[in-house]
């Protein structure tokens, strides 16, 4: 049964009522927290886009000039140590 219109408001309510507004509006802060972390929890898509830009990054640096003319140095350096050392020289 209400209260009657001209009764005087509950003390005890006057004071819980703001604590009650806080914790509920906190409440939901934290929901809408969790909501966002089950978002970003599987690391699946952010490791995809990662390793899709590692691997463009890659490939053009494999692809410069720069590089291959590196690797055709280091290349000729080693083959032409390995025929110093080789028993069988070709003369």
């Amino acid at each position: 049964m209400p209260p009657p219109l001209d009764a005087e408001p509950d003390p005890f309510q006057l004071f819980a009522e703001p604590w009650r507004a806080w914790w509920s509006y906190t409440g939901a802060c934290g929901r809408a927290g969790l909501e966002w972390m089950a978002l970003w929890s599987d690391p699946a898509p952010l490791r995809s886009r990662w390793l899709a830009g590692v691997s463009q990054m890659l490939d053009r640096y494999v692809r410069s000039p720069a590089f291959l003319e590196l690797t055709r140095h280091n290349l000729r350096a080693l083959t032409a140590l390995a025929r110093l050392k080789s028993p069988i020289r070709p003369r």
